[in-house]
């Protein structure tokens, strides 16, 4: 799909007052340590008409190359003159593409952070997916911005409010080209999918204080991992009309348990050579 370049104009100043400006900060440090000489290339997908990349690239570390890539030629012809102006850019390039059909045309082999604002809301779970694992197969940095999470404020206080609201986030979950669209689910499944094995959306998991602020929800948390599952089986129990089914399936949770804590506590205690570090794991 395609927009007005008026329309994105138009919606550009209050898009920069709606961004994350600590995550820009945390972005340009990293970058620093990840491409110290900006030889690598930012790539923005689903340029549109580059609000983007002049909003992000005054904010980096140092002027770096930008790949600008959209479907429609005419609003990239729209972002290389805006962009090109901008002293923090120091190469801009642009290329069409189908972002649906054509992901792996793009050149990550040369990439430092592939980026992108209000797109994930537009695209479908399983495209989500492979942007995910071509990140991880490069080992490449992601931000992603603006992605609508289905809350609306309204001040008319009209009966109709929450119709309208219903409707925003049905159509949102419309495909818009490339499946079924994440819509208002966006911003959470990419943060799962992004976070996964990886320390989660701040790099942290439970230790940062945003999920686990004090001792008091760090115990409900433990007591947590082990009682949910018990109960679950448990459960199982008492609907088969066995409970001893749910019992033998908790033993043998048990029984796993035991011996894959017993073995990475063997390899971190330094019992098993070679093993190496098999923390968290």
């Amino acid at each position: 799909m395609s927009f007005s370049a008026d329309w994105l104009q138009l919606r550009a100043a209050a898009d920069s007052r709606a961004r994350a400006t600590t995550l820009e900060a945390a972005l340009g440090n990293a970058l620093a340590v990840y491409d110290p000489t900006g030889a690598g290339t930012i790539i923005d997908l689903g340029s549109g008409s580059g609000a983007n990349c002049r909003h992000l690239a005054p904010q980096l570390d140092q002027r770096r190359n930008w790949l600008l890539v959209d479907n429609d030629a005419t609003l990239l012809v729209e972002a290389t003159r805006l962009c090109s102006r901008l002293l923090s850019v120091q190469s801009l390039r642009t290329q069409t593409c189908d972002l649906a059909q054509q992901l792996s045309t793009l050149p990550l082999g040369t990439a430092t952070l592939i980026t992108g604002s209000a797109l994930l809301d537009l695209v479908s779970q399983q495209w989500l997916e492979q942007l995910v694992l071509a990140c991880r197969q490069a080992r490449l940095p992601a931000l992603f911005t603006l992605s609508y999470d289905g809350r609306i404020q309204l001040q008319s206080g009209d009966d109709d409010d929450l119709s309208l609201i219903a409707a925003v986030n049905q159509h949102q979950l419309g495909d818009k080209g490339f499946g079924a669209a994440l819509g208002p689910m966006a911003s959470q499944v990419a943060i799962k999918m992004l976070g996964t094995n990886d320390g989660g959306f701040l790099n942290a998991n439970a230790a940062h204080p945003f999920e686990n602020p004090s001792a008091w929800t760090n115990l409900l948390q433990m007591v947590s991992i082990f009682a949910i599952p018990a109960g679950l089986v448990h459960s199982y129990g008492r609907m088969s009309g066995n409970v001893r089914n749910g019992a033998a399936i908790l033993g043998a949770m048990f029984a796993i348990f035991l011996v894959a804590t017993s073995v990475c506590y063997a390899a971190e205690a330094g019992w098993l050579q070679g093993l190496g570090n098999w923390e968290g794991k």
